[in-house]
């Protein structure tokens, strides 16, 4: 199999808690670990939440900690490699900005209904959020801001995931050559 060598970017995968980020993320690193002949690194937006010790939800703190996440993946973007990033980013205008400030960014977008959001929540966050353990969550005290600075709109409800990997591939080829 012939690599591909795409162009460095910024992928930014963004939408409701449990909506199905991280998932298509590590099948689109995966593949793309097959695919190209780049360096793939993959930012995990939970685990950078915990090894950064960033633990506050209000907007400000988000906003700051989508902030330091971006600047951590332009580090490895100015490094040559291609970066998967993430989050949920539920500020419209806030994605606005850092894609403005970042020519490199492409946004994708896991689009997922709200209630089914719930029925995949494996950490039981909604039911948290409703029980008043956890504060300001998005999906239940915060609602997803979906604006119109998105590059990719992925049914991940509907479609598989190697269905919504493969149209991501699809749009790379088309951009990042």
């Amino acid at each position: 199999m012939k690599k591909i060598n795409f162009n460095p970017k910024i992928l930014f995968v963004t939408g409701l808690p449990s909506s199905g980020k991280t998932t298509l993320a590590l099948s689109l690193k995966n593949k793309m670990k097959k695919l190209c002949a780049n360096k793939i690194k993959y930012i995990d937006g939970d685990i950078f939440r915990k090894k950064f010790k960033l633990s506050k939800y209000d907007n400000k703190s988000r906003n700051l900690t989508g902030d330091k996440k971006i600047q951590f993946a332009n580090k490895f973007f100015k490094s040559g490699k291609f970066v998967i990033v993430t989050g949920v980013a539920h500020n419209a205008a806030w994605r606005k900005k850092i894609k403005k400030n970042n020519k490199e960014i492409i946004e994708v977008y896991t689009k997922c209904p709200l209630k089914i959001c719930k029925i995949r929540d494996h950490k039981k966050n909604y039911t948290k959020a409703k029980n008043k353990v956890i504060t300001n969550f998005v999906g239940f005290n915060k609602m997803y801001q979906e604006g119109n600075s998105v590059d990719i709109i992925l049914n991940t409800y509907r479609n598989t995931i190697t269905n919504n990997t493969n149209k991501i591939i699809k749009y790379l080829k088309k951009i990042c050559l």
